[in-house]
């Protein structure tokens, strides 16, 4: 309930801003009117939103019912209505395939089998798709947010360095 709050925070906000500022890049080169995008962990909308705006046809995946009335409220407001709304595990909801891009935001450091995950967001994607995340580094101030975090929500954030995060895609991806 809190968390578009606590996102908006003074000490979350320079980082969420940041975050925004990229992924809106990333999506003005990428998402093209019509694009087939399965977005995972979609939270209230904040990048669902961006999507929606650009003309992509969305589904989103949340696992979080409170989450996904907000998201679904959210995207009403701004007249947004053509978009499949799926509640449940990303690993276990039936989604189909042939996604031109997968996408996830801060999402990745909750899973902690991510060679499971990344092997079927893959399998979901059109030959050519593309995969898109964001998720939390490795480092000092991570190891206090995932403290907080812990104590917060009772969830252990799973933060990886580039170097693994490389890695366990190219396995996954099996190079291609």
């Amino acid at each position: 309930a809190r968390y578009d709050a606590e996102q908006a925070r003074a000490g979350a906000s320079p980082a969420r801003r940041a975050e925004a500022t990229l992924v809106e890049a990333w999506l003005a080169e990428l998402v093209r009117p019509g694009m087939r995008v399965l977005e995972l962990g979609a939270g209230t909308g904040r990048f669902t939103e961006r999507l929606a705006a650009r003309g992509a046809r969305i589904t989103a995946v949340e696992l979080s019912r409170e989450m996904l009335v907000r998201l679904r409220d959210r995207l009403a407001r701004r007249g947004f209505s053509d978009l499949t709304l799926v509640e449940g595990d990303l690993l276990e909801v039936e989604v189909g395939g042939d996604y031109a891009l997968v996408c996830s935001f801060s999402v990745f450091e909750y899973v902690a089998d991510l060679d499971r995950v990344l092997a079927a967001v893959t399998a979901r994607l059109a030959p050519g798709g593309l995969l898109l995340f964001t998720t939390a580094r490795r480092g000092l101030l991570r190891a206090f947010v995932q403290l907080g975090n812990a104590l917060r929500q009772g969830v252990w954030l799973t933060a990886r360095s580039e170097p693994e995060l490389r890695t366990e895609a190219a396995v996954v991806c099996d190079g291609n």
